[in-house]
């Protein structure tokens, strides 16, 4: 019986243990994949995706925490939110990266503004996609307090992996040969989406209360944050 037990377990595990994933590094995030919204949270990096075989179409953004050319501070660099399409096939891993070293904070905005990845599989051989990056500026706080926003632009992309609609059509299709970014490109300013306050949900006024305040304020927060832990 216990001999049995264990090969029925066995069993049940190996499509998981099996099955093709998708991994990406700290500065991305997932967003949504073939029409699944992805939760996120600020306490904790979803770094691993499983995928099935066939089509894929796999919405992220890059957001990362990047060291200030001068004194000690950080500043967020986010990009819009962007959607890859790829095909793939069973029990394999997949890699997906920035196209350069991102190594400042000026390399980060220039990246934000102009997102360039790479997607290998397991052996490190390059992949072909398509991307598309959304266009435009997410709503600020006040619009959306007042309900005069815009589009929002993660909606479009989450929608755009469940139909494969304009985000897809209008995509270019890259691999990691892909040119990188460019050096004179224009910086962006760093973006950072909007949260609106819920007293209700702690981890929402967590990243309401970080966005309203300067930079003093959240590195002493950080300080005492990480005496917390």
């Amino acid at each position: 019986m216990y001999k049995a037990l264990v090969c029925l377990l066995a069993l049940a595990l190996s499509p998981a243990l099996n099955a093709a994933s998708l991994t990406i590094p700290l500065e991305f995030e997932f967003l949504a994949v073939n029409g699944e919204p992805i939760g996120t949270s600020m306490f904790k990096h979803k770094d691993n995706l499983n995928l099935v075989p066939g089509e894929n179409r796999v919405a992220l953004r890059y957001k990362d925490l990047v060291r200030e050319t001068l004194g000690d501070g950080h500043s967020r660099v986010n990009s819009n939110p962007f959607v890859i399409t790829f095909t793939i096939g069973a029990e394999e891993k997949y890699h997906l990266a920035a196209a350069s070293a991102i190594r400042d904070l000026d390399q980060a905005r220039r990246f934000a503004d102009n997102p360039q990845v790479v997607l290998t599989d397991g052996k490190g051989n390059p992949m072909e996609f398509a991307m598309a990056l959304t266009q435009g500026e997410d709503p600020g706080l006040l619009e959306r307090m007042t309900g005069s926003d815009g589009p929002d632009l993660e909606e479009q992309a989450i929608a755009a992996t469940a139909t494969g609609g304009a985000l897809a059509a209008a995509a270019d299709t890259q691999s990691a040969s892909a040119e990188p970014f460019k050096a004179d490109s224009k910086p962006s300013e760093a973006a950072t989406a909007p949260v609106t306050a819920d007293p209700a949900n702690p981890e929402a006024m967590l990243k309401y209360w970080w966005q309203q305040a300067d930079e003093p304020t959240r590195k002493a927060f950080m300080s005492w944050a990480v005496q917390q832990l």
